[in-house]
């Protein structure tokens, strides 16, 4: 049997599901649709799916994820120096240094890597016996979006805050870094994350990223994967042949797809039941952890919390939006919450009541010339708004 490489014009990213099924790979399509059995192939016509003794081909624009195997996440590892890529990449960075605009480090299973600065978007150093993820959820927590400047996440005491400035570079003791004009060391101890500026370098536009078994995502231009072995061209450490067994699945980027998480809301009214607010989050729970919903982890979508109300402007540019709603693991069993979605005014689901002792919910709606998304989450029957820490996991719109 014959694979080619499989190549997919990008639009957005999509999502990964962190765990995959324990005794069948999955295919997920772009409008949320799940199918398992045995992906025997991966080529340029789509991947092949092997189910009850046949055959079935899912074209390459709607797939979405391929899950083949058990899979660590590397950002909710123990204190660990991570590399984030511009592409997408998620390295696991050993004698990491930065020096003359270069990040060199060794790359476990990949070797010795150097990459422009230009390619970087965000390296975690694990100061503070915080795991990247946690780093990551601070960055949102302190509204510290990618901007025009470097950011340095820092560590004292008990206290976490953020430096704006220019990232200058980086040794075994110290991060060197720039801020009212004047160069400083700071204790790279202290450091838990940087987020380096935006302006820095435009990101590619890879076809997908794979996620190795042991954590390790890497985006590709192409990839053939069979029975038995994975060939990776991928965009940071070049071609790379891996064991069937190694990697744990594929997420790919859909053609005119875009996450709910990465479009801005016009307008966002929120209030607590006692005057105590849960921000909504972007790509988190509710309570500021990853998105879990029916034993499954989910790297995009929206944390709500009663009372929230959005409103999105869609210009009547799509035509399906699909999420998986639900009360977040970690509250549950706790929370009663009612989620209400309106087009132009006009609801298209709901109000839907979401308990922390009820199943997810999935949410396939018609948003066909719909200009004006509004989503709301309300106090449930209980009057309270104890655990209502509601997920729209794996939100997108699908033009």
């Amino acid at each position: 049997m014959t694979a080619g490489p499989i190549r997919f014009v990008t639009a957005a990213s999509c999502l990964l599901l962190a765990a995959a099924a324990a005794t069948a790979d999955q295919i997920e399509t772009v409008d949320a649709q799940v199918a398992s059995g045995q992906v025997v192939r991966i080529a340029s016509d789509g991947a092949v799916l092997r189910a009850d003794g046949h055959d079935r081909t899912v074209a390459p624009g709607e797939v979405m994820r391929i899950s083949l195997a058990p899979g660590d996440e590397l950002m909710n590892q123990s204190v660990r120096t991570v590399v984030v890529t511009a592409p997408g990449d998620e390295l696991s960075a050993e004698n990491l240094t930065v020096a003359d605009g270069k990040a060199a480090f060794t790359a476990p299973g990949l070797g010795a890597l150097t990459l422009d600065l230009s390619a970087v978007r965000t390296i975690y150093l694990g100061g503070g016996a915080m795991t990247p993820d946690a780093a990551a959820g601070k960055f949102v927590d302190l509204k510290a979006a990618q901007g025009d400047r470097d950011v340095l996440l820092v560590a004292r005491d008990k206290d976490v805050f953020t430096i704006a400035g220019t990232f200058k570079g980086l040794d075994e003791k110290n991060v060197l870094f720039n801020w009212n004009d004047s160069d400083k060391k700071v204790d790279r101890s202290k450091v838990l994350a940087i987020r380096l500026a935006s302006l820095r370098g435009a990101a590619a536009a890879p076809a997908g990223v794979v996620h190795l078994t042991g954590g390790v995502k890497l985006a590709f231009t192409a990839l053939t994967v069979d029975e038995s072995s994975a060939t990776v061209a991928t965009v940071t450490a070049g071609a790379r042949k891996f064991a069937r067994t190694d990697v744990a699945g594929v997420r790919f980027r859909g053609e005119g797809v875009v996450d709910l998480s990465s479009l801005k809301p016009a307008a966002a009214r929120e209030y607590g039941f006692f005057d105590h607010v849960f921000p909504y989050r972007l790509n988190r729970s509710a309570g500021g952890g990853t998105i879990q919903l029916g034993g499954k982890a989910y790297s995009t979508g929206l944390g709500l919390h009663s009372f929230c109300e959005l409103t999105y402007d869609l210009g009547g540019s799509y035509s399906r939006l699909v999420a998986l709603a639900g009360i977040d693991q970690a509250a549950r069993p706790n929370g009663d919450a009612v989620l209400t979605l309106l087009a132009d005014g006009k609801p298209i689901l709901g109000p839907t009541r979401l308990t922390g002792k009820d199943e997810p919910v999935l949410v396939r709606l018609d948003v066909k010339g719909c200009k004006t998304l509004i989503i709301r989450v309300e106090f449930g029957p209980d009057n309270l708004d104890v655990g209502d820490h509601v997920d729209l996991a794996a939100a997108r719109l699908i033009k």
